[in-house]
């Protein structure tokens, strides 16, 4: 993820703790179709995006003049800077991910997370439940990434084509990276966790 701002300094450090939410009450059943989880642009952006219209509107309603209510204007430029933040994301896909188990019952390697048994616990807040869960590494080959709607190039690096430069801020410019795993279900559900990386 690339965030700029075209004009003013932006304020603050950013890092992936503000890309994301630390946890998402993912309900598929009102979930509506093309809904995205909260992502940098509805955690950082939209809010000062409303916050400066607000107070914008109470600026031209008190006027610029009065002592009763003013604005620093560096203030201002902060909330500014962030509220006219432009992102751009670019999607790679990555052909190469081996998922490795190391429970017992199912330890090695695996092409697909539905060939992983599930892990059965008893619930200690409700003993009427039961709590399934599956234990795994992923091992991504970055080697064998390429631009997400394109087709790989058959003997090539990826590398030869995308160059991932590391992790930086300036006061104008911010570039953060993250691998975005979608878990689809047998239902057509689909649930996403994003993992933070870092570039050095």
């Amino acid at each position: 993820m690339t965030a700029r701002s075209k004009k003013h300094l932006i304020p603050l450090e950013f890092n992936h703790d503000m890309c994301f939410l630390d946890y998402v009450v993912d309900d598929v059943a009102t979930k509506k179709a093309g809904e995205d989880y909260p992502n940098f642009d509805s955690i950082v952006i939209k809010p000062f995006h409303d916050y400066l219209h607000r107070l914008t509107s109470i600026m031209k309603r008190v006027g610029f003049n009065d002592d009763a209510f003013r604005v620093e204007t560096q203030l201002f430029k902060d909330i500014k800077s962030l509220a006219t933040l432009q992102t751009k994301h670019i999607n790679l896909a990555i052909e190469e991910v081996r998922i490795e188990s190391s429970s017992d019952s199912s330890m090695g390697y695996y092409k697909n997370l539905a060939a992983i048994p599930w892990s059965e616990t008893q619930a200690t807040t409700n003993a009427n439940c039961k709590i399934f869960t599956k234990k795994v590494k992923l091992h991504l080959d970055l080697d064998t990434c390429h631009l997400k709607g394109t087709t790989p190039l058959a003997g090539k690096s990826a590398f030869d084509t995308v160059c991932l430069v590391p992790d930086f801020q300036t006061c104008l410019l911010v570039r953060l990276y993250y691998v975005r795993i979608t878990v689809k279900h047998k239902n057509g559900a689909s649930q996403v966790v994003h993992v933070p990386v870092t570039i050095e």
